[in-house]
C-alpha cells in the first residue's frame, strides 16, 4: 500500500458538524466535492485508476484530504503553489500542475500545512 510522504500532518477529522460521504469509484471528475451549507464533503476515487497495491486507496486518501482541506476553510493554496495538493486553477492549469503534485507527493505546503495546523485539523 502507497503511503503519503508525511504522515504526521494527515487530516484525521472533519471541523465540527461536518460529514464524509465516501461514494464508489467514477469515471469522470469530480472526485470530491464539498458543500458549505450542508457541511459534507463527498469522494469518489477516479475508477480509471487500478485497486494493484493499493493506489485506488491511496487515491481516495489524497482527495478526502483535499476535501477535508476545504471543509477547515482552505479554497486554495494559500502560497498559489502549482505542487500544493490544494492549488486549484483553470482545468487546464490544474492538469499542467500534476506532474508536479505527483512529484511533490500529493500533500499539502507549508502555507497550507500551518493553516490547518493553526485551525486545528490535526490531532
Amino acid at each position: 500500500m502507497i503511503m503519503p510522504i508525511d504522515p504526521k500532518f494527515r487530516i484525521t477529522s472533519l471541523p465540527v458538524g461536518w460529514k464524509h460521504l465516501p461514494r464508489l469509484p467514477r469515471w469522470t471528475k469530480p472526485y470530491g466535492f464539498y458543500i458549505r451549507k450542508d457541511r459534507v464533503i463527498w469522494t469518489s476515487p477516479p475508477r480509471w485508476i487500478p485497486k494493484w497495491f493499493g493506489l485506488q486507496d491511496f487515491f481516495r486518501e489524497v482527495i478526502y484530504q483535499h476535501e477535508a482541506a476545504h471543509a477547515w476553510g482552505i479554497r486554495e493554496c494559500l502560497g498559489h503553489h502549482r505542487w500544493c495538493l490544494m492549488f486549484e486553477g483553470t482545468n487546464r492549469a490544474e492538469y499542467m500542475a500534476m506532474p508536479l503534485q505527483l512529484l511533490a507527493g500529493l500533500w499539502f505546503c507549508e502555507d497550507c500545512r500551518k493553516a490547518l495546523e493553526e485551525m486545528g485539523a490535526y490531532e
